[in-house]
């Protein structure tokens, strides 16, 4: 998942990455920084994936873009997928 401001700036990119172990993790594109996060904020179903990331700031006020996308290999599979935020 990725979010930008309304402007187009700014931004951060949250993600889950299925391997040996499910980890998850945080970019933020301004401060070239990464969080990263255990496998047991990581729940995964055949119908979501649900990920806590506890102190995670968003900004959501801020917020221009959202969307979610499935990435494989170095490959876009699904685009604009569904996203809820829960507070």
């Amino acid at each position: 998942m990725y979010y930008y401001d309304p402007a187009g700036n700014g931004g951060k990119r949250f993600g889950v990455r299925f391997s040996a172990e499910i980890t998850a993790w945080i970019f933020d594109n301004g401060a070239a920084t990464q969080a990263n996060y255990l496998a047991d904020s990581v729940t995964a179903t055949t119908d979501a994936v649900v990920v806590h990331f506890n102190h995670a700031t968003l900004g959501l006020l801020r917020i221009g873009t959202i969307a979610a996308y499935g990435h494989i290999e170095g490959r876009n599979e699904q685009l604009e997928n569904p996203v809820s935020l829960l507070r």
